[in-house]
């Protein structure tokens, strides 16, 4: 078989494509503080003030078991037509005290295996564990029919 100009373009080209088809796709998500920015705070002295004009404002935080504020940065990777799977993980968990001054700062990776519940997303309503029907009956019992029937 003749390799022809054309017929090499068109398997150099098949090469191409079928090579950076194949390529990794990376995708990061979130912030975490740089190490040199945190150096600039200082544990017992920063405020919350100057904690948020040196690093920014945190993505979550949890006030229920105290004050902390998280900061996390993901790194994701697909080959193909496969799954993101999740490469790389950050975390910087910033503590304050009663105060509002800065208490701790720790950091996390994937490695450490840690899972941090960031939000819990739950509507509580108030019905209780009334049925729809149950709803629709009680509804009924608050119509006045002489309301429907009263000329303006």
């Amino acid at each position: 078989m003749k390799m022809t100009p054309t017929r090499t373009i068109w398997l150099i080209a098949a090469f191409a494509f079928l090579s950076v088809a194949c390529a990794p796709i990376v995708r990061n998500h979130g912030y975490v503080p740089l190490p040199e920015d945190l150096a600039l705070l200082e544990v017992g002295v920063s405020s919350k003030e100057n904690v948020q004009e040196t690093i920014g404002y945190p993505a979550a935080t949890n006030t229920k078991y105290g004050d902390d504020w998280f900061y996390v940065s993901n790194q994701f990777e697909q080959v193909g037509p496969t799954e993101p799977r999740e490469v790389n993980r950050e975390m910087v968990v910033v503590s304050f005290n009663e105060a509002e001054i800065l208490s701790n700062i720790q950091s996390y990776t994937l490695r450490d295996g840690r899972a941090v519940l960031l939000t819990r997303r739950v509507t509580e309503t108030n019905l209780g564990r009334v049925s729809f029907i149950e709803q629709m009956l009680k509804g009924l019992g608050r119509i006045d029919p002489t309301s429907i029937f009263e000329p303006e």
